[in-house]
């Protein structure tokens, strides 16, 4: 062969390695994305996280809030018996009226919340298995690369 052909093959096997280059750039290009698809997906975790808390504060004062009133109630029976005892069962049963309204509102976003989390929790999950497989798919190349470069070097070496 003259040294033209043998010239033209040496940088056709040198084209064919620096594919590999834009593979890289791709496989980095997602990997970021991902590990930003991931960052996301944890905000969006704590946030539910934060608005379940706060919907259990929210609770929490109904409760006490009806508590008391019903505490004020009882506090003024004492005063007197016939007329307290029938505001006394008007009041339990408003009390408990808005208890079981706040406990089923509360339940309910608690459980819409929970829903969302765990939704979250999966496409976190899921990014998390994608950016396993693209930094496997990353070492693979890293490979490529470094044969590559030894080639390269045997190729200028020769």
């Amino acid at each position: 062969m003259n040294k033209t052909l043998v010239a033209a093959d040496e940088v056709r096997k040198l084209a064919r390695m620096f594919q590999a280059l834009g593979e890289v750039v791709e496989v980095l290009d997602r990997v970021g994305s991902l590990e930003q698809a991931e960052q996301e997906a944890q905000a969006r975790i704590d946030k539910l996280h934060a608005a379940a808390v706060e919907q259990e504060a929210q609770l929490a004062e109904r409760i006490a809030a009806v508590e008391a009133r019903t505490a004020t109630m009882e506090a003024e029976a004492a005063d007197t018996r016939t007329r307290a005892e029938t505001t006394l069962a008007a009041a339990r049963e408003d009390a408990a009226a808005t208890v079981a309204r706040a406990k089923a509102d509360v339940a309910e976003q608690i459980a819409v919340a929970g829903k969302v989390v765990a939704d979250a929790e999966a496409a976190k999950a899921a990014a998390d298995a994608q950016v396993d497989a693209a930094r496997a798919a990353l070492a693979d190349l890293d490979g490529k690369i470094a044969a590559a470069q030894a080639q390269i070097q045997k190729l200028l070496g020769a």
